[in-house]
């Protein structure tokens, strides 16, 4: 399946499910694949100094 397949897919279930028009599920797709672009990796988050991550561990 290709990647806008899937998102017509996702499309289509909103619109069955929720009972929304097409064009609002079609804005609800675009904003969350634009949120998740937006979203850092975890790899290319930020590190915690070693003693901040000491600080916040549970015994």
């Amino acid at each position: 399946m290709t990647y806008e397949a899937c998102l017509d897919e996702v499309t289509t279930l909103i619109t069955e499910m929720y009972d929304v028009s097409e064009k609002a599920a079609i804005k609800q797709v675009i904003h969350a694949q634009a949120a998740a672009l937006k979203r850092p990796k975890p790899s290319q988050q930020p590190r915690q100094p070693k003693q901040a991550r000491a600080n916040t561990r549970k015994d």
